[in-house]
């Protein structure tokens, strides 16, 4: 899968010194994006939405025939900025290195207001995930808690 690249906003070019091809993509403004099954180098896979501080986030458990082709959803809305401040995905690394080979993890950040938390929870039913969902705050994740605020 190809997306274009975020550092140079599909330019090709080199933001410090426009004159020389980006360093991310080597001038074509496209980067190939490894799926969450086959990336065996790093724990989690990335994107980047709205700016601003990520407290909460909505954990979505996701079993392996369905990982890529929901990350590609949730990734691609996150980029759009029409899903919380940032998400990530475990990749094969992790759950080979967890012992869970059928489950991957995709978390979405959002802030702590309750509007938004609704939203963005609506939002992940619009792209068509009907599994388990739940929403630890970053208080949890700091005291290291396994409680979630929401459960559904």
């Amino acid at each position: 899968m190809k997306s274009i690249c975020d550092m140079c906003n599909g330019t090709g070019k080199y933001w410090v010194a426009p004159s020389e091809p980006c360093r991310n993509c080597d001038g074509s403004g496209y980067v190939e994006i490894p799926s969450p099954t086959s990336e065996d180098n790093e724990f989690w896979l990335h994107a980047n939405g709205k700016y601003g501080n990520s407290f909460g986030k909505w954990l979505l458990f996701v079993n392996k025939n369905h990982i890529n082709e929901t990350w590609q959803k949730v990734r691609q809305d996150t980029i759009d900025k029409n899903l919380g401040v940032g998400s990530k995905v475990s990749t094969k690394k992790a759950w080979v290195y967890r012992g869970m080979p059928q489950k991957y993890v995709i978390c979405v950040y959002t802030s702590e207001e309750k509007k938004e938390i609704d939203r963005v929870r609506n939002r992940l039913r619009e792209l068509g995930y009907t599994g388990k969902i739940g929403y630890k705050t970053n208080q949890a994740t700091i005291d290291e808690s396994n409680e979630l605020l929401y459960k559904e």
